[in-house]
């Protein structure tokens, strides 16, 4: 098994569980239904096709957080369309001349028909907000390559989670030799050396940081965790199905060359005085 990297970062990212009513929420790191519907996007596999379970059987995932970022909320309204009862309140001109001469099959009739209209719903979105995350791919070589080149030339827009944040350039990265497990344990920071100082939630020590990794529970795990909504069972428009994704969670230390905070262009040197 060979393992294909993906760099997952962006102002804002978007990762299921699925939401309820008009309020979406986001999970900390990316969901494995949500990595297979990005490659799938790069396919151009369409939602139903048999392709992409063939794909999820195929690969193993495994995701590692490398700047876990903080949680935002957006306010959307959208503007449905509705169809109601009138009102008798509010009755038609014609209903309100048949009232006035008893006409009651007439006002009947008005009031038993539907009025449409539209209406405007007031939503929140969660989101991650500059995060970022590094995916391990693990599978066959040959089906590594052909997910690389979909990626780097991708038959339909890539995003991250929802069509409102766009993916980066830069996110589809190398194939390496070893399983995604063994690569993220040993694969260096993946967090530029001018933003190392300004991540929060990790922890250092001696020179090296402990990263969580999320993958794939191995065959024969005891109890795994479970992420409801984090696996896909189908993708057939309109009956849209997901599942549970069992889960471990690793922590791997890498290490950490950062020397000195990046300067701050912004701040003042108030080191000299001045005349």
């Amino acid at each position: 098994m060979a393992t294909l990297l993906l760099h997952l970062h962006g102002p804002l990212q978007a990762w299921g569980p699925a939401g309820a009513g008009n309020h979406r929420s986001t999970l900390p790191h990316p969901t494995r239904s949500g990595v297979l519907g990005l490659l799938g996007c790069a396919l151009g596999l369409p939602r139903g096709d048999e392709r992409l379970g063939e794909l999820d059987a195929a690969v193993s995932v495994a995701i590692r957080i490398e700047a876990p970022g903080s949680h935002a909320r957006d306010y959307r309204t959208a503007t449905v369309d509705k169809t109601v009862k009138p009102d008798k309140r509010s009755l038609p001109e014609e209903a309100v001349m048949a009232k006035l001469v008893g006409d009651r099959r007439t006002i009947r009739a008005k009031l038993t028909a539907p009025v449409s209209g539209a209406e405007t719903k007031i939503g929140v979105d969660g989101y991650r907000q500059d995060a970022r995350f590094t995916v391990g791919i693990g599978a066959d070589p040959v089906l590594l390559g052909e997910l690389a080149a979909a990626l780097r030339a991708p038959r339909w827009p890539l995003f991250l989670g929802r069509r409102s944040c766009p993916a980066p350039f830069d996110l589809c990265g190398a194939i390496l030799e070893e399983d995604p497990l063994q690569v993220l344990s040993t694969l260096e920071w993946q967090v530029s050396p001018a933003l190392r100082a300004s991540v929060r939630e990790v922890t250092r020590s001696a020179g090296a940081v402990s990263l969580q990794v999320v993958h794939d529970a191995t065959p024969g795990a005891v109890i795994p965790e479970r992420i409801s909504g984090g696996r896909v069972a189908s993708l057939t428009p309109g009956v849209r199905r997901y599942r549970d994704w069992a889960v471990q969670r690793a922590v791997v230390s890498v290490p950490d060359r950062t020397t000195t905070a990046a300067a701050d262009p912004f701040e003042l040197d108030l080191s000299e005085e001045t005349a």
